[in-house]
Order: structure tokens, then C-alpha cells, then sequence
């Protein structure tokens, strides 16, 4: 009897770790960024005064998206430093109608690919493969300011047109992110 009774609570037990753990959201969601899943929601949320859209390209058979989701978007600082600076969108290159189209109309060839882009949905910067938290804070931050960002150089470019230093730079920017 109290074998039976013990097997019965045991049994609740299991079940209910097994519920609570198929419950939890996926880890990368959990981690304190606030990713969005369309890119409407996204710019909606950018709209509301954020510095940037901070764009996740992943695959499933990625191992370096995998490592980024456990470590990099894990990491205290980054969710401390960029977190709420930011408008996070997370999409997957392949199965994402979304995520495809922005893959193929950045040129994305390799994963995981993060793309800085601005209010208008122009790239701003791009951050390729797997980057560790402090250089990935470095780069997201520095991409607005860097002069060799595509952000920065398009707006020299606009400011200059006659400048061909700066048109060729930024033409160099554009053929190595393969933005055609």
C-alpha cells in the first residue's frame, strides 16, 4: 500500500517536472532580450525611439547560431548594455518567409549573420559568425559611429557625392556584404 502510494506521488512528480520544463520558452527567449518575430513588430517597436534593429539570421543546423543563443545573447552584460537600447528581431533564414527574403536581399550567405539596420530598414552594419559578448557589445555599439560601417558611409556618400573616396569605400562595403 504505501509502495503504491509512493509510485502514485513520485509519478506526479515526474510529470509535473516534465510539464514545467516543455512550458518554459525556448532559452534564447528567455534570456532578457525582447526578440520579435516579425519584422513589423520590430520597426514598430524601433519606431518607439530604440537606436537600431538588431537582426538575428540563424539556421536550425547552425551550431554557431546555437552557441550564440546559449552564450552571447545569454551573457549578463549584453542584455544590460543593448537589451532595451535596441529592437530586437530574430528570424530563420530558411524556413521564416521572412527571414528568407531578408537573407536573400542582404546578400546573406553565412550563419549566423546579424544585420544592424536603421528606422527605413537599411543596413546599418552586419556582424558575421559566432561573436563573443564583448566583442559583439563592441560591434553593435560601434556600428552607428564607425566610419567604415555601411551605415556611416552612405550617409557620407549622400552628404559628398562628389567624393569618389568615399563612393568607392562605400561601393567596396556594399560588393563585400554582397549587397548587389
Amino acid at each position: 500500500m504505501i509502495k503504491s502510494k509512493l509510485r502514485i506521488v513520485l509519478g506526479g512528480l515526474v510529470f509535473l517536472v516534465a510539464l514545467g520544463s516543455c512550458s518554459q520558452s525556448p532559452q534564447s527567449e528567455a534570456s532578457g532580450i525582447q526578440w520579435h518575430t516579425s519584422p513589423e513588430d520590430a520597426f514598430a517597436d524601433a519606431a518607439g525611439g530604440k537606436e537600431a534593429i538588431v537582426t538575428f539570421l540563424y539556421t536550425d543546423w547552425c551550431g554557431y547560431c546555437r552557441q550564440m543563443d546559449q552564450t552571447t545573447f545569454q551573457d549578463p552584460t549584453v542584455i544590460d548594455q543593448l537589451g532595451s537600447n535596441y529592437s530586437w528581431l530574430r528570424l530563420n533564414a530558411e524556413t521564416d518567409p521572412a527571414g528568407a527574403e531578408m537573407r536573400q536581399r542582404f546578400g546573406v550567405s553565412g550563419f549566423p549573420t546579424v544585420l544592424i539596420l536603421d528606422e527605413g530598414g537599411d543596413e546599418i552594419d552586419r556582424v558575421q559568425g559566432y561573436v563573443p559578448a564583448p566583442q559583439f557589445i563592441d560591434a553593435v555599439q560601434g556600428s552607428i559611429t564607425s566610419p567604415t560601417s555601411v551605415g556611416f558611409l552612405r550617409k557620407q556618400a549622400e552628404e559628398s557625392p562628389e567624393d569618389a573616396e568615399v563612393q568607392f569605400r562605400l561601393a567596396a562595403k556594399y560588393m563585400e556584404g554582397r549587397m548587389y
